[in-house]
């Protein structure tokens, strides 16, 4: 787990050398948010930190929890120690992962502003390593991660250069996204070939 924590905190600090912690200046038309607000979308102004994730605090249980918004985590995740105060039921996942034992617990919904999202199974995950890192940056804690299965489900689109997320206020159906991608047969040559 904690080579987890140091993948991440090497991506954090790439990702803060990469960009700058404050967002450009952008004032007048908005086609993007005019867009996407006329179908449906919600638009909520995140916090982007000084390690470059992107924040928002949120409502569990009408209780505020802060969380970073993760494209690359497959489902939503919080610390059981730092939301003990929500008294959630972590339960053992029947097959435990590759890396130690896991836990989930199901919520009724997480409200982020005006977005409910349906109920939902949780995943724990231990932030303390995390943490540590985005101190480093000066950035305040988490306590968990808004993943792809809220990401999805809310057809979320994310603008960067106005640190805002749009979610659909209304969720998707869940369903099985089918990546197919299409490459070129390679063949080996020979050296007659060449």
């Amino acid at each position: 787990m904690r080579a987890l924590y140091l993948g991440l905190a090497i991506q954090m600090t790439a990702a803060a050398n990469a960009m700058s912690a404050e967002p450009p200046s952008i004032g007048g038309p908005d086609p993007l948010g005019d867009a996407l607000r006329a179908e449906g979308y919600v638009c909520i102004a995140v916090d982007r930190l000084g390690s470059g994730y992107l924040a928002k605090t949120v409502h569990v249980n009408n209780t505020p929890v802060r969380m970073v918004i993760d494209t690359g985590a497959s489902s939503t995740h919080l610390d059981p120690v730092r939301t003990k105060a929500l008294n959630l039921n972590w339960q053992d996942i029947a097959s435990p992962s590759p890396r130690g034992a896991t836990y989930f617990c199901n919520i009724a919904t997480i409200q982020i502003d005006r977005i409910m999202t349906a109920s939902l199974r949780v995943r724990s995950i231990d932030v303390t390593d995390f943490n540590i890192a985005l101190e480093a940056y000066g950035d305040s804690e988490i306590d968990g991660v808004i993943g792809a299965d809220v990401l999805i489900s809310h057809a979320a689109v994310i603008d960067y250069s106005r640190n805002r997320i749009f979610l659909r206020l209304k969720p998707e159906a869940p369903h099985k996204t089918q990546f197919r991608m299409s490459m070129p047969r390679l063949r080996a040559s020979t050296r007659e070939e060449r």
